[in-house]
């Protein structure tokens, strides 16, 4: 492997991008691992920004400010902030959350060539979070609050033009997040807490449209946001031990949570972990914690087994790889 080191200038911050890339000096042509292009979506200071890894060129996407215009209310709202963002299968879209001046956090799906934003029902009253697709594009699975139980999180599931959605879990006692959805588009992981007794999140397993949770991580350490490989059984998560301060990114071989194996340092807190889109890379943010508060966030990436891990960016979290090989 070949490392290119890339520095560039915008605004007046200067960056430097240690990029790995395959060195193919020694296979053929047509090597699945010639990646031609290499896309990173991220959020910077709460707007949503697009980084061209192969080229240098960096586009923001989504601006706070902007003016949204709702053709369900008749209204028009301005955004507030833009997190979030993932890539679909084929790296046409993305999908996102944005929050208007109802105070809301809605799902939205931008179009990376045409511009054109979707909007999903009853935009202005939903309170959505951690959006993640189904590998072969065509469902949004979701946690929504739930009004009538006091806000509290349930998880769901929506195609990816809006329609269909519907509830997976119904756990009035829970606060259920961050899903996802096996490739089988069965199974399902999702991370959640006893809202009654403040219990420490856990991730659990269940089925779609099956009525059984079963908790996958122990009841003494905190864990979150378990996510499937795309290609292949391996699941990433977030975990630590009661008491510390720091997430570390961990790797399972398969649901049935045996034998983890952690991947990053313990001296530096780790967020917004995702697998690129071929299941070969992992992305994720990494922030120093000083007495408890995070600080200085930084774009990292390393290979599925926690090797080659280098910095892409700085200032910028919750980045998600597109690669096209």
């Amino acid at each position: 492997m070949k490392k290119l080191l890339i520095v560039f200038v915008f605004s007046t911050i200067i960056v430097s991008c240690n990029i790995f890339l395959p060195d193919n000096s020694d296979n053929d042509s047509d090597s699945t691992n010639d990646y031609t292009e290499m896309r990173l979506v991220f959020t910077r200071e709460n707007e949503i920004w697009l980084y061209n890894m192969m080229n240098e060129e960096l586009e923001k996407l989504i601006a706070m400010g902007d003016t949204i215009w709702t053709e369900e209310s008749g209204f028009s709202f301005t955004r507030l902030w833009s997190d979030q963002a993932r890539w679909s299968t084929d790296g046409k879209e993305i999908v996102f959350l944005e929050a208007v001046g109802t105070d809301g956090a809605n799902l939205k799906v931008l179009n990376i060539e045409t511009g054109e934003q979707r909007f999903f029902s009853n935009y202005v009253y939903r309170q959505d979070a951690t959006p993640e697709w189904s590998t072969d594009g065509t469902k949004i699975v979701f946690a929504k609050s739930i009004v009538h139980l006091g806000l509290n999180y349930e998880i769901f599931i929506v195609d990816a033009d809006g329609d269909n959605e519907t509830q997976v879990t119904d756990r009035p006692q829970y606060s259920d997040g961050e899903p996802s959805l096996h490739r089988n588009g069965m199974d399902l992981l999702f991370s959640s807490h006893d809202n009654q007794i403040m219990d420490f999140p856990r991730i659990y397993h269940t089925a779609l449209y099956e009525d059984w949770v079963t908790p996958l991580t122990p009841s003494d350490r905190v864990s979150v946001s378990a996510m499937f490989n795309p290609v292949t059984d391996e699941i990433i998560y977030g975990s630590k031990r009661t008491g510390q301060d720091n997430f570390q990114i961990w790797k399972v071989n398969n649901m049935e949570f045996i034998n983890p194996v952690q991947l990053t340092d313990n001296n530096y807190n780790h967020s917004g972990w995702s697998w690129s889109n071929d299941g070969k890379l992992i992305t994720f943010t990494r922030t120093e914690s000083i007495n408890g508060s995070y600080s200085n966030p930084e774009i990292w990436m390393m290979n599925g087994d926690g090797s080659e891990q280098t910095m892409i960016l700085q200032n910028g979290s919750t980045p998600d790889l597109w690669v096209k090989e």
